[in-house]
This record gives structure tokens, C-alpha cells and sequence, in this order.
């Protein structure tokens, strides 16, 4: 057992004065991108899944500053949305946007406490906006939602749609509580033991060395695919009456006719639309909306993933990667968006993903389901991808300053979680 004046003595974590922060950087971005694929893709364990992802953004900002953090993070988004689609698109957001904030308190010394506070809001703040989509277009509004409240748990809580939302904040407010603390927990536990986890690589087989012959290329613009989703999505919107999802699904055929597209995502959009459409069924007639609005709900929702399943389809990975690019080249005047540019037109386009994605899937499984050693798992899986993605040649952004040292009181031992 230490002493407690061995562990208020011992120095601070700091990075290394490396001669290319920005390479690590790709290396980050990289991991984040397979972490939050991974997410997007498992039936179960989001958030250990995700952590992977969130972990590397954090190192990220904790080297480079919140800027380099959150250009990783836009990169990663970008590649997955590129893979798999906008479907499930808000499973890996909360990493994304709470992550390098961690990261970037950290670099500036900040203690525990604040970390948590921040991280908390953030994900709190992105849990309300869910909500709300989930009550006013999913569920059919609050009066909906309320009734399937009260009959599921009106037996043992205060009814009414007040007490609804309020039991809601309550429940979200203690996830995103708990959440951030395992978050910071792991990412302090991190900076002890980085350099210490093992730089395994990741081997690639030969059917994944070599990207497949048949991948799809878009017939029709990108852009203008966009356009006819986004119109769409604004149809399903506006209105749940039977005209409209009609008419929905009836340019959905027609354009899927004309475009063709990659099946390679479809099942998995396909198995999402279903289960909304359960879903809202079952909420509907839970809380009493009636059969008929109940199914237009129902079908709504199952339509808004199908319309982005189909996006994903007719524009294939790379035209959704040059939909990305041009979002960032338009958008270039804002903070971090050209660094994510950089990083984004770096990561690999496929091979490694599945690779990497893979060896986070058995790294886990073969972790004891405690806190500490699943942590464990995800750490050495972060280190050992990241130091195993092929560097580029110059950094996206130079580094900021080194991080402050940390008082002596803040620093985490190696032994603490």
C-alpha cells in the first residue's frame, strides 16, 4: 500500500514533445472512426463500444487542444455517416461532442469535478434534444407520450404529463451523470497507462487488403440525392397523413428504380425501420392514440430510416465522402473544420475498419464484465490501433502549447480507477 504523500508527489502525466503531433492525430481520428462504426453496427454494449472512440477524442483534445479534438471527432462522424449511413447517426454523437471537452479540461488542468459538470451538461443537453424529437415526432406528442407513461408507470408514480417529463429530466439526468464519470474515470486511468499498453498491429487478410472490385459508384449526383432526401425527410415532417407517406414511398421506388444503389447497409436500415415501427405502435396504443394514428406514426417513423437507408444506397460510401468533403470546404470558416477536412480526406476508406473494428468486438468479449478491466480492454485496444494506423506525411494543425502541469492534489495515481 502507498503511502499518501508518495501519490500527492508524483508528477503529472505529460505528453510527449513529439516531432508530428498531427500524425497521432490521424491515428486518433482513425480510432474513433472504428469505435463509433462499431457502435452504430452492435446490438448491445453502446456505451463501452463508443468509449473507445470517446477515449481517443479525448487524447486528442488532451494533445492538441480542443480545436485538434473536435476535427477528429467531426472527422470520425463523417466516416461513419460515409459507411453506414445518417441512419442511428445520434448513438456515436454523444461521444463526439462530450469527448474532447474532457480532453481539453484536462490539458488545462481543470479538476475532476469540472470535468464531470461540463461533460454532464453536454450530454444532457443532447438527451433533451432526443427527447424531444422522440415525444413530438416519433410517439405523436406529449399527450401520447404522457399516457404511455401513465399506464406503465402510473401504478407507482405521479401521473400526468408534468410528472412524464419531470421522471424523464430525473432518468436522463442520471445517465448522463453516470456516464460522464465512468467517461473521465477511464480517460484519467488512460494517461497512466497509454504508453504502457501494448502496440499489437492489426492484421490485415488479403480479401481485406485490397478494396472490393465491385464498390458501388453513384449514378446521379451526390448532391442532388441530398437534395431529394432532405425533401423527404421535410415531407415526413410536416405530415403523417396517409397521402404523404404514400407518396413517399412511391418516389422512394421510383428513385431507387433510377439510382440503383449498394445493398451492403440496407439490412441493417431496414431492421431499424422495423423496430421504430413496433416501437411507436406499441407507444401509441399504449397511451391511447387510437389504431389509425397509431399506424401513421408508426409507418412515419419506420419511412424517415428508410429514407436514409436509401441515401446511403443510391450514393454509395464515396459519394457520401464527397458530400462530406464539400460540407467542410463550405463550411471552412468555422473553428476545427479545416483540420477535420485533413483528417477526414486521411482515413482509410474501408480495410482497416472492419479490421479494427473486429479487434475491438474481441477485445471486449474477452474482458471480465467489471468496470476496471472492460476499461482496461478499451484502453490497450485505443493505444495499440492508433499507434498501428499508417502515419501521413505532415500534420493537419499545429500543436498548441503543452499542457499545464497538474497540482498535486488532481493527479491520478496508476492504481486509482
Amino acid at each position: 500500500m502507498r503511502s499518501s504523500a508518495a501519490s500527492s508527489t508524483r508528477p503529472s502525466p505529460a505528453p510527449r514533445p513529439d516531432p508530428a503531433p498531427g500524425e497521432a492525430l490521424t491515428g486518433l481520428a482513425h480510432v474513433a472512426a472504428v469505435s463509433f462504426l462499431a457502435t452504430r453496427a452492435a446490438p448491445f454494449g453502446y456505451f463501452w463500444v463508443g468509449l473507445a472512440g470517446g477515449l481517443a477524442l479525448s487524447r486528442a483534445a488532451w494533445r492538441e487542444g480542443a480545436r485538434g479534438g473536435y476535427a477528429a471527432a467531426i472527422a470520425a462522424m463523417l466516416q461513419t455517416v460515409a459507411v453506414l449511413g445518417p441512419a442511428r447517426f445520434s448513438g456515436p454523437l454523444t461521444h463526439a461532442l462530450c469527448a474532447p471537452l474532457i480532453g481539453a479540461l484536462e490539458r488545462r488542468g481543470r479538476p475532476v469535478w469540472v470535468q464531470v459538470a461540463a461533460g454532464s451538461a453536454v450530454r444532457l443537453a443532447h438527451y433533451a434534444v432526443l427527447e424531444l424529437y422522440f415525444i413530438f415526432i416519433i410517439t405523436g406528442g406529449l399527450d401520447a407520450f404522457a399516457g404511455s407513461y401513465d399506464r406503465l408507470f402510473g401504478w407507482l408514480l405521479p401521473e400526468g404529463p408534468a410528472a412524464a417529463l419531470i421522471a424523464t429530466l430525473l432518468v436522463d439526468t442520471m445517465w448522463a451523470t453516470v456516464f460522464t464519470v465512468l467517461h473521465v474515470r477511464t480517460f484519467r486511468r488512460a494517461l497512466w497507462r497509454w504508453d504502457a499498453a501494448p502496440a499489437e498491429p492489426v492484421e490485415l487478410t488479403d480479401d481485406q487488403a485490397v478494396p472490393p472490385a465491385d464498390e458501388w459508384h453513384p449514378r446521379v449526383d451526390p448532391r442532388i440525392l441530398a437534395l431529394v432526401a432532405a425533401a423527404l425527410f421535410g415531407a415526413l415532417l410536416a405530415s403523417t397523413a396517409w397521402a404523404v407517406l404514400g407518396t413517399v414511398v412511391l418516389v422512394l421506388l421510383v428513385a431507387t428504380a433510377i439510382t440503383g444503389g449498394d445493398r451492403s447497409a440496407v439490412g441493417l436500415g431496414l431492421g431499424l425501420a422495423a423496430f421504430f415501427v413496433v416501437l411507436v405502435m406499441a407507444f401509441g396504443l399504449t397511451g391511447g392514440v387510437g389504431l389509425e394514428e397509431s399506424a401513421q406514426r408508426a409507418v412515419r417513423a419506420g419511412l424517415l430510416v428508410v429514407v436514409a437507408t436509401w441515401l446511403r444506397a443510391a450514393a454509395g460510401a464515396d459519394g457520401l465522402r464527397d458530400l462530406g468533403r464539400g460540407t467542410l470546404h463550405r463550411a471552412r470558416f468555422l473553428p476545427a473544420a479545416p483540420e477535420a477536412a485533413v483528417l477526414f480526406g486521411r482515413l482509410d476508406p474501408g480495410p482497416r475498419l472492419v479490421a479494427g473494428g473486429r479487434g475491438l468486438i474481441s477485445r471486449l468479449r474477452a474482458a471480465r464484465k467489471r468496470p476496471n478491466p472492460l476499461a482496461d480492454a478499451v484502453i490497450s485496444w485505443v493505444a495499440a490501433e492508433a499507434a498501428a494506423t499508417p502515419d501521413p506525411d505532415r500534420s493537419p494543425a499545429p500543436a498548441e502549447a503543452a499542457p499545464r502541469p497538474r497540482s498535486p492534489r488532481a493527479t491520478p495515481s496508476p492504481e486509482s480507477p
